[in-house]
């Protein structure tokens, strides 16, 4: 899959990488990367100052 190189695989692993961060400021979504966003069946502009609670599907998940 990664060919040797002087960035080595390592390097290409994590560049290859998707995966999703949530930061959460006063219950209220910061910001959202396309990763998560596509688990959630949503836009990320859809869920950005959106509140969050117990019950959420996001809250869920990130239990």
């Amino acid at each position: 899959m990664f060919d040797s190189s002087t960035g080595g695989w390592s390097n290409q692993a994590l560049e290859a990488a998707s995966f999703g961060v949530l930061v959460l400021h006063d219950k209220q979504v910061v910001w959202l990367n396309h990763y998560l966003a596509k688990i959630l069946k949503k836009k990320s502009a859809d869920l950005e100052g959106c509140m969050l609670s117990a019950d959420d599907k996001i809250s869920v998940l990130l239990l």
